[in-house]
């Protein structure tokens, strides 16, 4: 019998002695986070059909005994970042216990700093406030494709709050020729599947990293603040021809594609609304005289990163023109509609391949 399992003999028939079947079991605790290299015991607890515990030999199994095995006894190991299934079963009857594997680590309460991902993630735990800090990288759902948070930044914390949380800005999955100063620290809420900005984060001068007071666990990243600057320079209005709620028709089905402004007027996002929607953030960068746009979609795979600006009353961008293979998008107004083309190169923009040609009207 598993010395880990908690259970009490009732009920016993009398001329055989042996315990009634078992017609459910439980696992305590429930969910529990590891950091690697920790334990945490697990204890099961089998019911019979009065729902009265009764004995009964427990088997222990995990579904990623890579990220955290379990011994005979229910005892959980953390071996890697990642999650696992513990599974208790007895008599047919099983129950199962969720388990995080993350980084991080503990700190007294004298306070300390811990980190992750080779120091991109850094929390400073403050004097008073010792424990263990969980850190782990989420899988955030599509509906939370947010041209606006930097790709990868994203970070789950859990554990001993309040803290002092300090993420690195990798630039090259940030928005491309995003200006300095713009970026902060954003609470993600999975439920409300909306990113909310952390007051009091700031950009550090230098553009290095981004860090902000965190009062509560829950998931985090970098992303673009609400108001990141005054944008009201004649060269933010370039685009505005482009704004509105669209039927956008080119030779099949209408679709809807909606262009907003954002951002205290800094941004323009785009929302392509066909069965793989597509998002794009747009904004012109004074310091370096150009517009940019960075655009995915919610099938993932390549993020297309343009910049340009007005060529001729259109709006043209383009892909890094120093690679043979590229993308070229135009924006013409046409009265009251708008026309963009999407065009791809293979020698270097000596010539171009129309693949797009779409009319927009506004719905």
């Amino acid at each position: 019998m598993s010395a880990s399992l908690r259970f009490a003999l009732v009920g016993l028939v009398a001329c055989g002695g042996t315990s009634p079947s078992a017609a459910r079991i439980e696992v305590d605790p429930p969910n529990g986070a590891l950091l690697v290299g920790e334990q945490l015991q697990l204890t099961a607890t089998v019911y019979d059909g009065d729902d009265q515990p009764v004995g009964g030999d427990v088997t222990w199994t995990s579904t990623n005994p890579a990220v955290a095995d379990v011994d005979a006894g229910g005892k959980v190991s953390g071996r890697a970042v990642g999650g696992a299934e513990i599974r208790a079963t007895a008599d047919g009857q099983q129950a199962t216990a969720h388990i995080d594997v993350a980084e991080g680590g503990r700190v007294g309460t004298e306070g300390g700093t811990v980190s992750a991902r080779n120091g991109a993630v850094t929390v400073v735990v403050p004097p008073g406030q010792g424990g263990a800090v969980y850190l782990s990288t989420p899988t955030l759902p599509g509906q939370l494709l947010d041209l606006r948070a930097v790709a990868g930044s994203q970070i789950e914390i859990r554990g001993v709050v309040p803290v002092t949380l300090r993420l690195a800005i990798d630039r090259e999955a940030a928005p491309l020729g995003l200006p300095e100063g713009w970026l902060r620290l954003a609470r993600v809420d999975v439920d409300a599947t909306v990113y909310r900005e952390v007051t009091g984060s700031v950009e550090d001068p230098g553009g290095a990293f981004v860090e902000g007071p965190v009062t509560t666990a829950g998931i985090y990243a970098v992303r673009v603040a609400e108001s990141p600057g005054t944008c009201d320079a004649p060269e933010h209005r370039q685009f505005d021809f482009w704004l509105g709620s669209w039927d956008v028709v080119a030779g099949g089905p209408s679709v809807r594609s909606d262009i907003t402004r954002d951002a205290g007027g800094c941004l323009i996002l785009e929302h392509w609304q066909a069965p793989v929607q597509g998002k794009s953030i747009n904004f012109w960068n004074p310091a370096l005289g150009k517009w940019f746009q960075t655009w995915n979609t919610t099938m993932g795979g390549p993020v297309l990163r343009m910049s340009g600006g007005l060529v001729d009353s259109k709006m043209v961008l383009r892909t890094d023109p120093s690679l043979p293979m590229g993308q070229r998008y135009s924006y013409e107004r046409l009265g009251t509609r708008v026309r963009q083309t999407a065009e791809g190169t293979n020698d270097g923009g000596v010539t171009w391949n129309l693949g797009f040609d779409g009319i927009y009207t506004r719905r």
